[in-house]
């Protein structure tokens, strides 16, 4: 594969990240910054992860730096990975035949990229928000002016659904994120993570005592743990393959993840299941309202 051909490769990542060849650079793109990295400052080019879909480049050390700073493209297809890698590995090759590598990570420009504007339009949400009102003040309309007390009754219970069943959808929308990362993190470690052993190397107070472990990982990559768990001078790691710099102690892993797990059902599960039941109540009220009263209250 010569240089022209590899310009035209283009890898997508993840959560919206490419990667390209351009003319002798490799320019790493997400939704925010564009890097462009020169082949000369590129040491090596690694596949990573347990099915060979982490792009890893791994940049030149810079003079009085301990660590190599390495940068990481997950993708969902790891032939893409492999093609990519392999015309980096070429480019590789042939600068090493005509020019001596240089720089590091001082050789590596960042452009901050401009947020395009969403244009104000229509959207459904914004819809939906406009119905429920319009139900709601008819709700009130029916419970204040209907004459008879059966309907009103109905009325006011349809108008107690109805303003319940959204504040439950709310709040389910605001814990599950964070439920979710709570129990994903742990789950995903000791699905695939790889266990090694930390030093300790320092602690320091942050709401607690936190230990910061030092580990390398199966690609001789110094890195770094820091959590709440631990407090012995040597514990084991584990960390993700796809993302070596997420790691936990890993005696913590299995409480975090009970915990979490806990979580989700005293929470999530009912937050979930109570919006549904009320929704569907709300709606069963409001339909027999309709056909009672009709879509006009009477009013005074």
């Amino acid at each position: 594969m010569d240089s022209e051909r590899a310009s035209h490769l283009v890898l997508h990542g993840r959560r919206g990240v490419t990667a390209r060849l351009e003319s002798g650079v490799l320019v790493v793109q997400d939704r925010r910054v564009r890097r462009r990295i020169p082949i000369t400052v590129i040491e090596r080019v690694d596949v990573r992860g347990r099915r060979g879909r982490v792009l890893a480049v791994v940049l030149l050390r810079e003079e009085g730096t301990e660590l190599a700073a390495t940068e990481l493209v997950q993708c969902r297809s790891a032939p893409a990975v492999d093609a990519m890698a392999a015309a980096l590995r070429t480019e590789l090759s042939v600068r090493d035949a005509v020019e001596r590598r240089s720089g590091g990570t001082s050789q590596v420009t960042v452009e901050e990229l401009d947020r395009p504007r969403r244009r104000k339009t229509p959207r459904l949400r914004t819809v939906a928000i406009v119905l429920y009102l319009l139900v709601l003040a008819w709700l009130v309309a029916v419970v204040v002016f209907e004459p008879g007390l059966r309907t009103a009754t109905s009325a006011g219970f349809a108008l107690l659904y109805w303003v319940l069943s959204p504040g439950l959808a709310g709040l389910s929308y605001a814990v599950a994120p964070a439920v979710w990362e709570m129990t994903e993190g742990p789950w995903r470690l000791r699905a695939r993570g790889i266990t090694v052993t930390g030093q300790l190397i320092r602690t320091y107070h942050s709401g607690g005592v936190n230990y910061v472990y030092a580990f390398t990982d199966t690609h001789g990559e110094e890195r770094t743990c820091d959590s709440p768990d631990g407090g012995l001078s040597q514990v084991e790691i584990v960390y993700d393959p796809d993302q070596p710099s997420f790691s936990e102690v890993r005696s913590a892993i299995r409480g975090n993840l009970i915990f979490g797990l806990v979580l989700f059902l005293i929470l999530v599960v009912p937050l979930t299941v109570g919006t549904v039941v009320l929704g569907f109540l709300g709606l069963d009220e409001l339909a027999e309202l309709v056909a009672t009263v009709g879509l006009r209250p009477p009013i005074g």
